[in-house]
């Protein structure tokens, strides 16, 4: 369900703001603004883009700064996804 994927945007700000993991959660919200929008393709049953982006904001801010990144691990990160990107 919609309630269902919000709560799992939810949880991923707690998997990316993890020791250990330390990935950026704003970059979901970055994520989110390169989706379709809503009423297009397999996202028509997703939630509101503009309501994931409000929820991992929302969560981000109750659980205050986040960890600074990994460099190492970011740049692992940026190198395995440039295809994706087109770089």
């Amino acid at each position: 369900s919609r309630e269902d994927e919000l709560k799992a945007d939810a949880l991923a700000v707690d998997f990316l703001l993890r020791e250990g993991v330390r990935y950026d959660p704003e970059a979901l919200s970055a994520f989110f603004s390169r989706l379709p929008p809503k009423g297009r393709g397999p996202y028509s049953t997703h939630p509101t883009l503009e309501g994931r982006v409000r929820i991992v904001g929302e969560e981000v801010r109750k659980r205050g700064v986040p960890l600074p990144a990994d460099p190492a691990r970011t740049r692992r990160f940026q190198a395995m996804t440039a295809g994706l990107r087109g770089q």
